[in-house]
Parts: structure tokens; sequence; C-alpha cells
């Protein structure tokens, strides 16, 4: 579970920026604390281009670099980063987070230099003190007491652009019982793994979505999704493509007996199969209640499908420690269906964590949220951002959120200008 995230001289974070998850001493909505005193979710509000998007990709980036798999002599850190340095391959951001997985606290900093990993720290909690795991200056490797006895040490070289926790992990992943201290290596990267970003443009995973869709308790819980969400929809199926379609929709593909393959696009879900060497497609079709014909996803309303690519994400972190960045949720979505799930979401009936940034103020509301899960951002006139928590301001419980936001009483809004300036746009 996530404790807190902080960036530094990354986009428009200059100065170091820190979001936390852990509670104050307020007494709103006890059905947020998760366990060890951290909060369930936060959400981020601001104007546009204040933010918002920055923090939450740079704890994706962060987790990508961390799972970026080994890709001969292709940087997998210039990949997912050199649209994020204000194009300035000499930028020098520095990431760092605390966590907890397995009853044990930890602390991990990375930072980045022209494109290759600088410096790294791995910490964990041991008592009151923290113990060193190990350190990297650029390529040196330094120990601490947990690892130094183990008999790896010696013979691997850091890659340039590859995290040494990365490393460890590729080199004995496969024999941890003979490394000291592989399971805090491990607790790491289940950590990083857990780490899921989602925006409008997202779809779902294909082979997940339809593996789950298999289980009793992801079909439930997807048509009583969609149920709740009062959108005349009655059931949800996978059917047979006709060989006609087949031969149009199917992909190049070698697959093996009893393999399967998904094609996902915003409006499609094609799953692709070899059936005794003969290869079918299945398509994700939706019944709507009173009527025999089920239609295409491609017939649905954005929002439909939009539920339809959140589901598993929604379903997952209600089953597993699963921390969710939700980049625009209230998007395409009605207010109260927003909020129905964000509810669901925040209640401690699970073991996920998530971090939305919104728009829509309707949805900032002690109904809700606490006062220490939200969260805002703003730039200033050198187009710098900052990200300050309201409990700053801390406002009485029985303020009305909207309207004081909206007011500028909490900062991070947009200056549109009169009504003269935008029709001076057009000219007569």
């Amino acid at each position: 579970m996530l404790i807190d995230f902080s960036i530094s001289r990354y986009t428009s974070f200059k100065d170091k920026a820190t979001i936390s998850m852990e509670k104050s001493k307020i007494q709103q909505h006890p059905e947020h604390i998760i366990s060890d005193n951290l909060l369930s979710g936060a959400v981020i509000y601001g104007a546009n281009a204040s933010g918002k998007t920055n923090i939450l990709q740079a704890l994706k980036i962060f987790a990508d670099i961390i799972k970026a798999p080994w890709l001969g002599n292709i940087n997998p850190i210039q990949l997912l980063v050199q649209n994020f340095f204000n194009k300035d391959q000499s930028a020098n951001p520095v990431f760092e987070v605390h966590f907890l997985k397995n009853g044990t606290k930890y602390s991990y900093t990375l930072s980045v230099y022209a494109g290759q990993i600088h410096t790294e720290r791995f910490c964990f909690q041991k008592g009151d003190k923290e113990e060193l795991l190990f350190e990297r200056n650029q390529l040196n490797i330094k120990y601490g007491k947990t690892l130094s006895s183990s008999w790896y040490n010696k013979d691997k070289t850091a890659q340039p652009f590859v995290p040494w926790i990365s490393s460890l992990e590729a080199y004995y992943g496969v024999i941890p019982n003979k490394i000291d201290g592989y399971e805090h290596i491990k607790a790491a990267l289940d950590f990083f793994h857990s780490i899921e970003y989602i925006n409008e443009k997202s779809v779902t995973v294909g082979e997940q979505f339809y593996k789950a869709f298999q289980t009793e308790t992801f079909r439930t819980f997807l048509v009583k999704l969609l149920h709740n969400a009062d959108i005349g929809i009655e059931n949800v199926m996978f059917e047979d493509v006709p060989t006609p379609a087949l031969s149009i929709n199917s992909p190049v593909i070698t697959l093996n007996p009893g393999e399967h393959i998904a094609q996902v696009t915003t409006d499609r879900l094609f799953v692709f199969s070899n059936e005794n060497n003969q290869i079918k497609c299945k398509q994700l079709m939706i019944k709507h209640s009173g009527c025999d014909i089920p239609f295409e996803l491609a017939y649905e309303s954005a929002g439909t499908q939009k539920l339809i690519h959140l589901s598993l994400s929604l379903f997952m972190q209600k089953q597993l420690e699963k921390i969710l960045l939700l980049d625009e949720l209230d998007s395409l979505l009605h207010p109260l269906i927003t909020e129905a799930i964000l509810n669901m979401l925040l209640n401690d009936n699970g073991k996920g964590q998530i971090i939305a940034a919104l728009h829509n103020t309707y949805l900032l509301s002690h109904k809700i949220w606490r006062v220490d899960e939200i969260w805002f951002t703003e730039k200033n006139s050198n187009g710098e951002s900052r990200i300050y928590p309201l409990t700053d301001i801390n406002p009485r419980f029985d303020k009305n959120l909207e309207r004081d936001y909206i007011n500028g009483k909490y900062g991070a809004i947009p200056f549109p200008g009169g009504e003269k300036q935008w029709q001076e746009m057009f000219p007569e």
C-alpha cells in the first residue's frame, strides 16, 4: 500500500512535490481507513494544465521504469520518459516512494540523468530505524547488512538504464530461496506491479478481461455494475463471429491449440482461439432489456464503453492491493455514477487504493471525501506546479467545499476572463 509519493524536477514540478495517503486526526469517513492508518483514496483538483495528470503520470512512469522488460540495446527509460523531461534529456528527475508491504515499511528512491539511472536507494524499516538494503551511484552498488552476505553481489554488473532492483529480479527471480533478503526485493516489485494508470483513452487488457469473464464472480460484478448505472443493459456475453466476418477481423496470428489472444479497441473486443487447429473468434456483445438482439460494443454510448473497459480494474481493486491512478474518472460518466464508483472504491472492505484527478466540482463534497484526502494543484507565473492538501486550509466540516472552491477560497482554479473577452474572439 502506498504511504506517500514525491517527485521533483519532472515536467512542471521543479521543487519537490509530495502526495500522502497517511490519515490525519480528522474523524470523517472512518470506513476510508485501511491498515496501518493509511487512507483508501485521495483526489486532486486544479485548473487544466496545472499538474494533476503530471503527478499521476509520474507515479506511472516510476512504476513502468521498474517493470520495463530488458530490451537488448534499447533504453527502456528513454522510451518511457522521453516525452516527459521538458524535452531536456539532461534533466534529473527524482522519484521517491514510501510503501507498506507484508507489514513492513519501505523507502525507495530513484533519480534519472540523461536517460540513465543516476542514483538508487532501497531501505526498509526495522524497529525504529531504517536499514539500508542497497544504494547505487551510477554503476556502483553498496549493500546493507541484509544483502551484503549474499553470494550473488560480487559478480554482477549494473546496467546504466536498468534499476538494480529490476536487475536482481532478472538475475535471480527463479531461485529466490537462495538469496538473502529476496523477500524485500519481491515486496517492492509486487508493489510497483500493483500500480495501474487509467485515463479516458484506456482500454481493458483483453486477455485478462476474457480470463476473468470465465469466472462467475466477475461476470456477476460486471452485470451488476452496468445494471446499477441504470443504462438498460440486461447482460453481457461473448458470441461466435460468423466465418465471413472472421476473415475480415482476424489478425495474422499463430496460436497453439487451446491458446487465445484478444484484439481490443475502444469499441471492439474480439478473442481469437485455436480450437482443433482452426482459428475461432468471439466478440463481446451487449443485451439490452426488452430487446432480443444483442448489440456490438461499438453501438453503445461512450460512457457505457468506458464502464466496460473500467470494470476489470474496479473489480481487481477490491480483491487485491491494487493502486488505481484514475485520471479524469468523471469524463463521459454522469456525476451520480462517478460518485457511486468512488464510494465503492473508497470503502475499506477492499485492499486497494485510488488517486483520482477530477474536474467535476459536484464530486468535491464531504459526502465523498475526508478533508485529508483532498489535494490541489496550481501553477505559478513561471509555469511551475505545486501540490498542497486541503488540510493546509482546514475548512470546517459544515462548509460547502464545491462553492468555496469555485469562489477561489482554496486556490487552484482557472481565471478564464469575462464574457466580453470571450465574445471579442468572434469579429463582427
